[in-house]
């Protein structure tokens, strides 16, 4: 009984402990971001009126643009493609287990997570730099963005193989090579295909802001409708959009519950010679297919080409010889981004745990308030967060805290998915079991489904706090405060030896969370 008590005694401190460090965490990121509820309350009535004028489409113009929406998504659709695709052809370096040295793997591994610390957008402002504006500086960026993010999940993939598996292939005198190219590849094809179109699904939001920095699709008009205040033309553009990523995200649902199979069983000789030329009949589709949308999507000349990558080796060579003078302006930008960063995971957890409540479709008091809450995560998870961080700045204007508002859309969004549908998974008979004891929905979800589950609800707060550090420096780039503030103004004013130093600390910092994160999901999930 003693040990009971004692017991009970340290977990309650415990919790008592995590509480008092969450709300430490929340109003210290707050006082970062420049967090004031009376300055919110003062600017409700302007937001408002914005989200009114914002809420009227414009049908007509909707039929004027269809032609950039199809722009946008050929050019998410080839950079997806083309991503996965050298991903698929690069990665066979990096995992431990298939890479030809373990230097090999250590080194490329910590370059690949440099590089995939850096934005879309950012790639993208680069990259207009280099090339002019236009699709093309958009179709490379997030060519760049799909290639770090495929090469992350799929060596992560291979890591995670039984070792077992490779040490039989290796004991039969296959070369590393071959076990990977001709095996490993085959068997997780439907992997490929899911991080496809997970690229894709990312890239259509990705492609939306790109305009904002002139690099193509619909985002550059919708950039530009902005500037010009034609707020029914931008709620247009946002519909299109949400219809498109909605209608894409239907059918990854939909291919992803298909099970992709080799069209010919090979049982002798001649079936495997069958099936040796419809797999090399299949990639040669694949690569007529990839150059035709890149031939539409390409608008670059071969002398503008190599102009620009001559422009690019001298901006660079700049970039590598960063200002060091410049980090006493880039350290306290990078911390308010931090701030940023920070209160917009822990305010989102606190709006996803209550959305998720009346969201997953088993717990919620009924399908109807199901529905109608997912239906709000999906509107809110897929407008951009750009957008909501301009209806904020209608009433608080630009700054960290309108920045950390939109994040925080944004986030509750994201982990209200991820959320909902780890507990809709929840075995049947384990939720009949709980609420045959009587107890209301919401006390159920509290008091006995999310001491069960907050283990994988912290796994989830703690990617998106590793995204929203990205993210925060994108919202600065449009006067959200942060570091994006001052890579926005020196990209614009060419002074690529501060953007160097601006990249360097950003590196650092997002590097520096993706550890800390990784740690804490290692110790505690």
């Amino acid at each position: 009984m003693t040990e009971l008590k004692t017991y009970l005694s340290k977990k309650r401190r415990k919790n008592i402990l995590a509480a008092l460090a969450f709300l430490t965490l929340l109003i210290a990121s707050g006082l970062g971001s420049q967090v004031s509820l009376s300055s919110f309350l003062r600017g409700l009535p302007d937001m408002f009126d914005l989200v009114r004028r914002m809420f009227t489409l414009d049908f007509q113009y909707i039929i004027s643009v269809m032609d950039l929406v199809f722009e946008t998504f050929l050019m998410a659709f080839a950079s997806s493609a083309l991503g996965v695709f050298m991903a698929c052809l690069i990665t066979f370096f990096l995992p431990y287990n298939t890479s030809p040295s373990e230097l090999v793997s250590k080194v490329l591994s910590a370059v690949f997570s440099v590089f995939r610390t850096l934005p879309s957008l950012i790639w993208a402002a680069l990259l207009v730099s280099f090339f002019s504006a236009g699709r093309f500086s958009g179709l490379l960026a997030l060519s760049i963005i799909s290639f770090f993010m495929s090469t992350k999940l799929i060596k992560e993939y291979i890591e995670a193989m039984n070792r077992n598996d490779f040490d039989f292939y290796r004991s039969l005198g296959i070369a590393k090579g071959k076990i990977y190219y001709k095996i490993i590849l085959t068997k997780m094809r439907k992997f490929i295909v899911s991080t496809f179109l997970l690229c894709l699904e990312s890239n259509i939001r990705s492609a939306s802001i790109l305009g904002l920095v002139g690099a193509g699709g619909i985002g550059q008009r919708l950039w530009l409708e902005l500037n010009h205040m034609n707020y029914d033309r931008v709620s247009s553009i946002i519909f299109m959009l949400l219809i498109l990523i909605f209608v894409i995200d239907l059918v990854s649902q939909k291919l992803r519950e298909i099970e992709i199979k080799v069209p010919i069983k090979i049982n002798d000789l001649s079936s495997y010679r069958r099936s040796k030329r419809l797999k090399t009949l299949f990639f040669i589709l694949f690569m007529l297919a990839l150059f035709l949308v890149l031939r539409l999507t390409i608008n670059i000349t071969y002398e503008r080409f190599v102009l620009g990558l001559k422009q690019g080796g001298v901006i660079i060579s700049k970039i590598l010889t960063p200002d060091l003078a410049y980090l006493s302006r880039a350290v306290p930008a990078a911390l308010e981004s931090v701030a940023i960063a920070v209160f917009a995971s822990l305010m989102g957890a606190i709006i996803s745990f209550i959305f998720t409540a009346f969201t997953a479709a088993n717990i919620a008091p009924s399908k109807k308030v199901s529905v109608l809450f997912k239906l709000i995560i999906n509107v809110i998870r897929t407008f951009p967060a750009i957008i909501t961080a301009i209806i904020f700045f209608r009433g608080l204007g630009p700054g960290p805290f309108a920045g950390a508002l939109a994040l925080t859309v944004y986030t509750s969004g994201m982990l209200s998915k991820l959320y909902f549908e780890y507990i809709e998974d929840i075995a049947a008979d384990s939720i009949m079991s709980m609420k045959a004891l009587g107890l209301s929905p919401f006390t159920m979800y509290a008091k006995l489904i999310y001491p069960k589950t907050y283990r994988s609800f912290l796994g989830f707060v703690l990617y998106r706090l590793e995204s929203n550090i990205r993210n925060s420096s994108v919202l600065g780039l449009i006067g959200a405060g942060g570091i994006g503030t001052l890579l926005s103004m020196n990209i614009a004013w060419r002074n690529w030896n501060r953007v160097g130093s601006l990249l360097l600390v950003s590196s650092v910092m997002i590097i520096f969370f993706d550890y800390l994160s990784s740690t804490i999901r290692k110790k505690l999930l």
